[in-house]
């Protein structure tokens, strides 16, 4: 019994890591030819690309910056997904969280004991207000989330355009961009001297409040899950399925929306049209990868979101240091997303070519 018992020990190990090191053998090797014809000494790039990344204490906190809007968007992505529900309009969300917090700190003066929680509830409202829109439009006519909050998304980038270009523009600066907030509204730091702020501390919590406690532990959960596996068993146990679906994308908006305030808060500290970088594209990767790889835990999107922090961090300085151009960049980061992706899928094929 003993020996059976380590055999299946074994097996189960095994069939964990070896996905793991094909996927890595494989994404070093075509990532390796890709920058070899690409022209550039690959070696050298992975080199930086770790050193920039990870490589000290500033590499290791500036990594820390891009992972937290990342978590944020990437869990967003994971609550919707959990249950059947495609939000891929992170980015719109987060956006509207930049306009909303900036408003706030913009034009309220308040001591930073009740300025901070001001500007990180507006941020939550408007991303939360965005997101519900789309499930609004899903309960009520029809239109699908994928289609509705894509779109949304394009809105709310050009609302932050004419935003930091008319209202809010500062008319003392050269560029479009708003004044400074006050340092009431600006995210204390975790140490000081230190770049990286209380933000991902609140990140790490609200992973575990949501994945661990609402979406495993409660009642509305339990019932956001029939809604998602079983429309028809969900409607004959009288459950409010479009009720469940405007809440969840309430929900999912609010906390795209917290890190956009975070975001503008903690990094920023006044609105500019380029903030947003791409945090909430990735977050679709992010959530995708943290349900499928990291099986919706909350270790699991916080791993998956801080190696995405690592990649962008790396990719950037890439970018700087080689003159890579950022189109060979996004391709590098493409391969390497795919290659992550295909885990779940070996963990589930290996077995299967064994027998």
């Amino acid at each position: 019994m003993t020996g059976k018992n380590e055999k299946n020990r074994i097996e189960k190990i095994t069939k964990t890591l070896v996905p793991y090191l094909v996927v890595a053998t494989i994404s070093f090797f075509f990532v390796y030819i890709f920058f070899v014809l690409s022209g550039f000494n690959a070696i050298s790039i992975f080199k930086v690309l770790m050193e920039e990344s990870i490589g000290g204490v500033t590499e290791v906190q500036r990594t820390l910056l891009k992972m937290t809007p990342l978590l944020f968007t990437g869990l967003a992505g994971i609550l919707t997904y959990n249950f059947g529900l495609w939000n891929i309009g992170m980015q719109g969300q987060f956006t509207m969280g930049v306009i909303m917090s900036g408003i706030a700190a913009l034009f309220f003066k308040l001591p930073p004991f009740l300025m901070i929680p001001l500007v990180l509830i507006f941020g939550f409202l408007g991303g939360a207000i965005w997101g519900s829109l789309a499930g609004f439009l899903r309960t009520k006519i029809g239109v699908e989330l994928l289609l509705s909050t894509l779109l949304l998304s394009f809105i709310s980038g050009y609302l932050l355009k004419y935003c930091v270009h008319f209202p809010l523009r500062d008319p003392e600066a050269f560029n479009p961009v708003s004044k400074f907030f006050p340092k009431s509204a600006v995210l204390p730091k975790l140490l000081p001297n230190a770049r990286i702020h209380i933000g991902i501390i609140i990140g790490i919590i609200l992973a575990f409040l949501v994945l661990e406690i609402l979406v495993k532990r409660t009642h509305f959960g339990y019932k956001a899950r029939i809604v998602g596996t079983s429309p028809e068993a969900a409607k004959f146990g009288g459950i409010n399925a479009n009720r469940i679906v405007v809440i969840l994308m309430f929900l999912s908006g609010g906390i795209a929306g917290l890190g956009g305030a975070i975001e503008a808060t903690g990094v920023w500290a006044y609105l500019n049209e380029g903030m947003t970088s791409n945090y909430g594209w990735l977050g679709i990767a992010i959530g995708l990868t943290g349900m499928k790889l990291g099986k919706g835990t909350a270790i699991g999107i916080i791993l998956v979101a801080l190696f995405f922090g690592i990649l962008k961090t790396g990719s950037r300085a890439i970018h700087s240091v080689y003159g890579v151009s950022m189109g060979v960049v996004f391709i590098f980061q493409a391969i390497i997303l795919i290659s992550v992706l295909l885990i779940p899928i070996l963990q589930e094929i290996l077995p299967q070519v064994k027998n």
